[in-house]
């Protein structure tokens, strides 16, 4: 959940949600497919935080690891989101919707591996809340 100033809670269950509460920007992409990238850049220009759906790993995606590839599977990799958040010019990047086949040790290398790439990165876990101020 991320709280804005005013205490409302952003929650969406649709693709995209861009809210502007405060002079905070928060941007919240669902279901993440590479044939929106442009859409996505725009939906997250100089956000605070953009929140991407990183379900899988680059090798989980093309198949290299755990399975069939996942290409067309409407989901994303930590590394597209990096890319994304720089082109965006966001200023932290919070990854989510983590496969369930991975456990917390695999969550977290995600999260390290992305940092490589895009350093204000951070999981989300259930129960996390992260305040605007």
């Amino acid at each position: 959940m991320v709280m804005v100033p005013d205490g409302e809670d952003v929650i969406d269950v649709q693709a995209a949600l861009k809210k502007e509460n405060a002079d905070r920007i928060v941007a919240i992409r669902l279901s993440a497919a590479p044939r929106a990238r442009e859409r996505v850049i725009e939906l997250a220009r100089d956000t605070d935080i953009f929140i991407y759906d990183a379900q899988f790993t680059p090798e989980e995606y093309l198949g290299q690891t755990n399975g069939p590839p996942k290409v067309g599977w409407g989901h994303s990799t930590f590394v597209e989101g990096a890319n994304l958040a720089k082109l965006a010019n966001t200023s932290k990047l919070v990854l989510f919707h983590h496969d369930p086949a991975q456990d917390d040790d695999a969550v977290l290398e995600k999260e390290q591996r992305c940092r490589e790439l895009f350093p204000a990165t951070e999981v989300a876990w259930e129960g996390l809340v992260i305040e605007l101020s």
